[in-house]
């Protein structure tokens, strides 16, 4: 597992991690409280608890061996609280509660390279970023882009996207009663059919960037970016879970 991209942790930064990892036990285990009391919620799988203590603890017993090679404890050290954070988030029992999700899933986009890249199937498509739940989520992006942040809320989940030149694109799935909110102002709006859904392409007049809104059932998905016409229709044609 590949280390932090910054410098060395400082003191104050590993006396973060260390109370990041208690608030998230004591959240897993209230979680776990309420799940326990609720029949309708599956067990989780008997061993996780018991494989990721032994995982910790093993990592953090070297580190205690090799105390005097700091580079090498603070490594130790990041790579077992990932450890931690990453059974958290795949198991859906530790977090009942979106944004605990998305704060999880943002620590390790923006601290570590192989969440932040976008990984592909076998067939070439885009994969969803760690901690997504939604069915829905690009399988096609221009390439150069990366992951930059989720966000999980009631009438809002969104995937921002970035490159190098820091030009990023916004994927939101919105309730229906938020199309208010989406930016259409100087922009001119084109009807279009998105697999079998109607849609709305708005062009901003000054073509630096563009936006659509996919009309679906029960909610809304909206997608915006500095992207050409072409670029923007091929993400939408190419979104999971659109039939």
């Amino acid at each position: 597992m590949a280390a932090n991209k910054g410098p060395a942790a400082s003191p104050d930064e590993l006396r973060t991690l260390k109370l990041a990892g208690m608030m998230y036990a004591k959240e897993q285990d209230e979680a776990t409280a309420k799940a326990l009391a609720d029949e309708t919620v599956p067990p989780p799988p008997a061993d996780v608890q018991v494989k990721t203590d032994e995982a910790v603890f093993a990592m953090l017993k070297a580190c205690g061996k090799k105390r005097r090679r700091r580079r090498r404890a603070i490594y130790l050290l990041r790579t077992a609280a990932v450890v931690v954070l990453i059974v958290c988030i795949s198991v859906p029992l530790a977090f009942t509660v979106d944004a605990s999700r998305a704060a999880v899933a943002n620590f390790l986009i923006q601290n570590f390279d192989q969440f932040s890249r976008i990984t592909y199937d076998v067939e070439n498509n885009a994969k969803a970023p760690v901690g997504w739940t939604s069915e829905y989520y690009p399988q096609w992006l221009p390439e150069g882009y990366e992951f930059s942040e989720i966000q999980c809320a009631p009438s809002r989940q969104s995937i921002w996207y970035k490159d190098k030149q820091e030009y990023q694109i916004y994927f939101s799935i919105l309730s229906s009663d938020t199309l208010s909110s989406i930016d259409t102002e100087d922009s001119l709006m084109h009807q279009i059919n998105v697999s079998s859904y109607h849609a709305q392409l708005f062009i901003k007049n000054n073509r630096q960037s563009s936006s659509i809104v996919i009309f679906l059932p029960s909610n809304l998905i909206y997608i915006q970016g500095a992207l050409s016409e072409k670029d923007i229709i091929k993400i939408a044609n190419n979104i999971h879970g659109l039939e």
